[in-house]
């Protein structure tokens, strides 16, 4: 699942109307899940990060060629 779904998944599974009355409750299962996204998205994000840098040490070695 990727970080859209779980978008997806807090719209479907903490309705406004009840969010506002009581503090929101998760099951395990729906924490655990909430969890492996989290995880996902930071590896991700590493990823981004890693090749921005890439680009970057590319992008200052063509600049020192021309």
């Amino acid at each position: 699942m990727r970080p859209f779904s779980l978008v997806l998944f807090c719209s479907t599974h903490s309705p406004l109307s009840s969010a506002r009355n009581q503090p929101p409750s998760l099951s395990s299962q729906d924490a655990s899940e909430i969890l492996s996204l989290l995880k996902a998205l930071q590896q991700d994000m590493a990823d981004v990060r890693e090749r921005i840098t890439a680009l970057e040490l590319n992008d200052q070695h063509m600049t020192h060629i021309e």
